[in-house]
């Protein structure tokens, strides 16, 4: 029987469009690729920054969502966690049930405090097998001392 680390083999190396190596000949399967994803999103903003005095309302501040991908996907209602202390930010989506390629909607952020500090939270725009939709928000008092 003659020794494996002498014997001489011919070996196939394949290197696929997306930079992946694989070695046939040696005992190695193919480089399995799996299938880029075909639901993404994008959003305008990852952090809104609101001001505006206890018993007032900041001015609305908008997120665009855009189908980056190739499919028609679905989104779902905004949700903002509910503030124990009484701040109120709401979210007025402007989303289709479904959204196609290339498509965009908008949802309107506002922010209305009940008392000084600083409230962070967040909105989640729900896209269902998208990725993530996050975007944090912050209430600020500009003058605490002001009454």
């Amino acid at each position: 029987m003659p020794n494996q680390l002498t014997t001489p083999r011919t070996i196939a190396i394949v290197v696929s469009s997306l930079g992946l190596l694989s070695a046939c000949g040696l005992g190695y399967h193919p480089a399995v690729i799996p299938p880029p994803p075909l639901n993404f999103v994008s959003l305008s903003a990852t952090i809104l920054n609101f001001s505006a005095e206890p018993g007032t309302s900041a001015p609305p501040q908008t997120v665009t969502l855009t189908n980056a991908g190739s499919t028609t996907i679905r989104v779902l209602p905004p949700v903002i966690p509910i503030d124990a202390k009484g701040d109120v930010f709401q979210a007025q989506p402007a989303c289709p049930k479904l959204l196609e390629p290339k498509d965009s909607c908008t949802v309107t952020i506002t922010f209305s405090p009940n008392r000084h500090g600083v409230v962070r939270t967040w909105v989640d725009i729900p896209v269902p097998d998208a990725g993530p939709t996050i975007v944090s928000l912050i209430g600020t008092n500009p003058n605490p001392h002001k009454h």
